[in-house]
């Protein structure tokens, strides 16, 4: 009888030992998380939108942030000079709106 009730405390011991630890591990991947969720949002809200419109293959493309966003099939060669050396270089825009309005010179 004495060895049933060792065991069954060495059981229940381990079980609440087992349960805090298990509760405490959740708690920091629970804050962790929410870590990381709230440096997203906070980068995703800093960072600032920038269009880079340029001429690659002879032809209009967009960048957003650096990353690829659109490539037209407007050729370069069709315009002026100056709208070539323009794009060569590379024309930063803040805006969308601003970006609809290059395009549009440009491509159209």
């Amino acid at each position: 009888m004495k060895k049933l009730i060792l065991i069954t405390g060495v059981i229940l011991i381990a079980y609440v030992v087992l349960t805090a630890v298990i509760t405490s591990n959740a708690a920091k991947t629970k804050d962790v998380l929410e870590t990381q969720a709230q440096t997203t949002v906070t980068q995703s809200a800093e960072e600032p939108t920038v269009y880079m419109v340029k001429s690659e293959d002879n032809r209009v493309v967009v960048y957003l942030n650096g990353v690829l966003y659109l490539k037209t099939d407007a050729p370069v060669s069709n315009l002026p000079k100056a709208d070539k050396n323009r794009l060569k270089e590379g024309i930063v825009i803040d805006s969308k709106e601003k970006l609809k309005s290059i395009l549009e010179d440009y491509c159209s």
